[in-house]
């Protein structure tokens, strides 16, 4: 069955022993650059975790801490994204904190560039609860050319903020709007037309960003042929499928339960549905491929679903005591970073589902986003003589890559570090 499903093009081969060595394929191979990771806690600290360059995973430290503890200013969600996945100056680095109120903070220092005020009810006495920012995404796509950052409060509001051409740190709001009773998760289309939301007593809805009307309402399953029973509207988690034209949204919920709607199908439910494990669906993450989809769930366990056999393609390798608060993956190489309540930081290789790095951080974590490298880094000035190279690596899986002898970017460790130390034994 897994090796069938090895055979795939795009698929995600599963680890085997001829796959786990990360080591040095080729020395004249350039060094990686250096692996950046933040973190958010519970207390309000943001904490950069670096790998030196060459992917030296047991030399990685904690080489900044940005923030003061406070419990009052605790993170609830960290959005660390770039316009491309080699466009490390267009940075959407930005967190929203308990009071509700966000910050567009510096990648590289962690200044505050921007902030927007919490939303706050006109009337009805609507607790602070209800102004906590459940998700956030950049939007790089409009007509002038400036991100804007859209968030979700659990109130069921749905705001865009855009930085003010005066230069001031205060984001503008340029639309609100409300889209659910609440919201507990939400995701934006590759199109950046389309928001989906969903949460407690709240059903999928999908609405159209420009227009701001509701485009589809999702139902739930039909009730269970001998118990007529059917699960309370309860989300906690979705993404929309890549590669589908935005049709296809997966969505988890409390009960352990994953689905799969169609935006064209008009009866409105989930055209696939499957039991997970035994606890809540905490975090969604497809591959850009489309293929396959990481779920990960409030017992610590991370998985893959083929999306198109409908089966459990593998999971992450290591043991998390936690559940899983945060899942992302970086934007240009196969490295899949998690965070988890049992205070670790895990980073691993989605393709052979090895633990490359498991770091412990003080605080209780509550999101996790990789961030650019540091312009100081020494690396290869050689790239545009490498641009067809790296083209034609994009459109063949990491195990046929493999098997040409290619020597993959995440294979190279410690290049950077044996010329460093053959420096200093010379002098």
């Amino acid at each position: 069955m897994r090796q069938a499903l090895h055979s795939r093009p795009g698929a995600l081969p599963m680890a085997n022993s001829d796959d786990s060595d990360t080591s040095c394929s080729s020395d004249a191979a350039p060094p990686c650059p250096p692996v950046r990771v933040a973190t958010a806690d519970e207390l309000g600290t943001l904490r950069v975790i670096e790998v030196p360059a060459g992917d030296k995973w047991d030399d990685a430290q904690i080489v900044g801490k940005w923030g003061k503890p406070d419990r009052e200013q605790g993170i609830d969600v960290l959005c660390s994204s770039q316009r491309a996945p080699d466009d490390t100056e267009d940075t959407c680095f930005c967190i929203s904190r308990v009071d509700g109120h966000m910050e567009l903070l510096d990648p590289f220092s962690g200044a505050v560039l921007g902030q927007a005020a919490a939303w706050r009810p006109g009337s009805g006495g609507l607790s602070s609860e209800s102004a906590r920012v459940r998700h956030i995404q950049p939007l790089w796509r409009n007509a002038e050319g400036r991100m804007r950052i859209l968030s979700c409060c659990r109130s069921g509001v749905v705001r865009v903020h855009q930085h003010p051409n005066d230069g001031g740190h205060m984001l503008k709001e340029t639309a609100s709007f409300g889209a659910a009773l609440a919201i507990n998760c939400a995701n934006v289309d590759q199109e950046e037309r389309l928001v989906a939301v969903g949460g407690e007593g709240s059903e999928l809805r999908v609405w159209d960003l420009q227009a701001q009307r509701s485009l589809f309402e999702g139902r739930p399953p039909k009730p269970h042929a001998a118990y007529n029973h059917v699960d309370a509207a309860y989300l906690t988690a979705m993404s929309f499928v890549p590669r589908t034209e935005s049709k296809l949204v997966a969505v988890g919920t409390a009960f352990h339960k994953m689905r799969l709607y169609d935006l064209r199908v008009h009866g409105r439910r989930p055209v696939f549905e499957m039991k997970w494990k035994e606890a809540r669906i905490t975090c969604l993450m497809p591959e850009p491929s489309g293929i396959c989809i990481w779920l990960a769930n409030g017992t610590g366990q991370i998985e893959s679903l083929d999306l198109r056999k409908r089966v459990i393609d593998g999971s992450l390798k290591g043991q998390i005591s936690g559940s899983v608060r945060a899942l992302t993956a970086h934007p240009s190489r196969p490295l899949v970073a998690s965070a988890s309540l049992d205070r670790f930081i895990r980073i691993h290789h989605p393709v052979t589902r090895k633990l490359l790095l498991k770091k412990y951080v003080k605080y209780q974590l509550t999101g996790v986003g990789f961030l650019p490298p540091l312009d100081d880094w020494e690396g290869d000035d050689d790239d545009d003589d490498d641009e067809e190279e790296v083209g034609e690596q994009q459109d063949v899986s990491p195990r046929e890559r493999r098997k040409r002898g290619v020597a993959d970017c995440d294979a190279v460790h410690g290049s950077e570090e044996r010329r460093k130390k053959g420096l200093r034994a010379s002098e």
